[in-house]
């Protein structure tokens, strides 16, 4: 039973990194776009899709990562 809940963590937990991947991935396409018409919520675009991106990251070392 524990294994079989574990696994759907980790289905759950891999679908939410490929959703704020492709998300980071649209956030900085149009932040480029803005910072380049020179608007500031371009450059507050690419911040926001680094930080989600540090998460996602963190989050996959966390689950990953050398004592797992």
């Amino acid at each position: 039973m524990r294994g079989r809940r574990d696994e759907e963590e980790r289905t759950v937990s891999r679908r939410m990194r490929w959703f704020y991947a492709i998300f980071a991935v649209f956030m900085v396409i149009a932040g480029v776009s803005g910072a380049i018409e020179g608007h500031w919520w371009g450059w507050g675009m690419i911040a926001g899709a680094l930080m989600m991106a540090v998460g996602v990251l963190r989050l996959f070392r966390e689950q990953h990562g050398p004592d797992r």
